[in-house]
């Protein structure tokens, strides 16, 4: 048989017994003084207060109108209540003002979190899931809004050795197919790697994870494409070279590379061609 998870409430203060909080709940939230409004905090640091359990609900709705007609009653009854709302609605029935959300903004900026207060948030959310509702309204939230220099320094630096499980990556991988970069972004990605050397370590990892990994046709035409025309520095010719030498390619390379150049004019020759004329 399925429990009543949910209730209706009542906290009074100890000194007079009057009701100054009705609230819907389940859990041990009707014993809990966390996420109470300043009107409830005031009240219960002067006065002192009590929890009563009301009665218990196997729907959420049900407890919710309960709510509403306690809170009515003892409204009606000169209840030094400090309920914001009629009830029914939680905090959602609460449109604080411009001036309010200014003043709270005001109160917010500049305020150092200690170290401590960040691992209690920190732990108070592990495990936590966002509903799809609020990922679509965070997502719109942050949208045009660019992060600060420092901030993208700081989440980078936090990040840092910081290795991913197979599953993340999966994950992060399985968002991003079909999503292609904006021509800022890869400008933004382009000028943070300008001028960055990697080190032989980074350089094997790249190359471990390319090996053996096939490019589709599309691919490596775009690759192909790409480097029509484009001259390379000597330099980099020479470093080639250097890497290539000593390298022998199985057979079935060298048919490949074969059957590639069949038909494909020779730009030297052409040229040659294109002089005689």
């Amino acid at each position: 048989m399925a429990l009543a998870v949910f209730y209706a409430y009542i906290h009074r203060r100890a000194d007079d017994g009057m009701v100054f909080y009705v609230g819907k709940g389940k859990g041990a939230r009707w014993e809990s003084s966390k996420g109470r409004n300043q009107h409830w905090q005031r009240t219960a640091t002067k006065h002192g207060w009590r929890a009563e359990l009301v009665a218990h609900w196997f729907s959420e709705e049900d407890a919710f109108d309960h709510e509403k007609s306690l809170i009515a009653l003892y409204r009606e009854s000169h209840h030094p209540l400090c309920n914001y709302t009629n009830g029914g609605d939680g905090a959602a029935g609460v449109n604080p003002s411009a001036e309010t959300r200014a003043k709270i903004s005001a109160a917010g900026k500049g305020r150092i979190v200690t170290v401590e207060t960040r691992e209690k948030i920190s732990i108070g959310n592990t495990g936590r899931k966002h509903t799809i509702e609020q990922r679509r309204k965070n997502s719109e939230h942050r949208k045009g809004k660019p992060l600060a220099t420092e901030t993208v320094a700081k989440i980078a630096a936090a990040l840092v050795g910081r290795p991913r499980s197979a599953e993340a990556r999966a994950k992060i991988s399985a968002g991003r197919m079909g999503i292609k970069p904006s021509a800022h972004c890869i400008a933004m990605v382009k000028a943070a790697n300008t001028g960055i050397v990697r080190s032989p370590e980074f350089k094997a990892k790249i190359v471990a994870a390319l090996t053996g990994r096939p490019c589709s046709a599309e691919t490596r035409k775009k690759i192909s494409d790409a480097q029509i025309g484009k001259a390379i520095p000597q330099e980099q010719r020479d470093k080639i070279s250097k890497a290539l030498a000593g390298i022998s390619h199985s057979v079935e390379r060298r048919a490949a590379q074969a059957a590639g150049q069949i038909g494909r004019p020779h730009p030297k020759r052409a040229s040659n061609k294109e002089v005689c004329l």
